[in-house]
C-alpha cells in the first residue's frame, strides 16, 4: 500500500472505530438497548465505510474473502488493502472467548501477505463491565490497550501463539469513554 493510501486508511480506521461506539453509545442511551447483535454492527460499519471512504477513494464489501467481516478496497485496485473482523460482546449471555478471537486472528493472519501490503485488524466491541473482570484480564492484548493509552507504543504490543504461528498485535485506534468500549488491533505479519 502505497504511502497516500496507507496514511488515508488510517484516517479511515480511526473514523471507523469512533463511529462504531458513538452509533453503539447513541443507541443506548436513546432506547436503552442492550441486545444489539453483531450482524448490526458490522452493518454500521460497512454503511459508514461506504458513506465516508469514496472520499478517502475506498469501499467496503462485507462477508467476501472468506466470509471476512469487512474487506476494503481502493477505488484503483480490485485487491483488498485490509480486512477486518469484528467481534462484539454486548448482550448478557456473552462473555469473552478465546476461540472466537483464535478464529478471527487465524483467518486475518491467513490474508496477509496474499497481496503485497494489506492489513488485516480486529476489533473488539464490548460493553465495559465485560471488559472488567478476571477473563479480560487474562488477555494480555486486551490489558495492554486498556492500560497504556499510548496507542501504537512499542509497550503495548503482543504476540499471541496460534496455529505454531506467532501472530503480532498492534494496537489501533480505540475509543473507550461511555458505557462501550471499541478497541482495534492490527495483526502483523511475524
Amino acid at each position: 500500500m502505497n504511502e497516500d493510501i496507507n496514511s488515508s486508511y488510517t484516517r479511515l480506521h480511526q473514523g471507523l472505530i469512533r463511529h462504531l461506539w458513538l452509533k453503539h453509545e447513541l443507541l443506548l442511551n436513546y432506547d436503552g438497548r442492550r441486545a444489539i447483535s453483531e450482524y448490526d454492527i458490522q452493518y454500521f460499519g460497512y454503511d459508514y465505510l461506504n458513506s465516508v471512504g469514496p472520499k478517502y477513494g475506498f469501499m467496503a464489501e462485507r462477508e467476501t474473502y472468506d466470509r471476512t467481516d469487512l474487506v476494503i478496497k481502493h477505488k484503483d485496485s480490485d485487491h483488498p488493502v485490509a480486512f477486518i473482523e469484528i467481534k462484539t460482546y454486548l448482550k448478557g449471555h456473552e462473555s469473552l472467548n478465546n476461540r472466537h478471537f483464535e478464529t478471527d486472528f487465524s483467518k486475518l493472519f491467513r490474508k496477509l501477505g496474499q497481496i503485497e501490503n494489506q492489513r488485516a485488524y480486529f476489533v473488539l466491541l464490548a460493553g465495559y463491565e465485560k471488559l472488567d473482570t478476571e477473563k479480560a484480564q487474562s488477555h494480555e492484548f486486551i490489558n495492554n490497550v486498556l492500560r497504556d493509552s499510548r496507542v501504537n507504543s512499542d509497550l503495548s504490543h503482543c504476540n499471541y501463539e496460534i496455529e505454531g504461528h506467532t501472530i503480532r498485535l498492534r494496537p489501533s485506534a480505540s475509543q473507550q469513554d461511555g458505557r462501550t468500549k471499541v478497541l482495534s488491533w492490527e495483526i502483523l505479519a511475524p
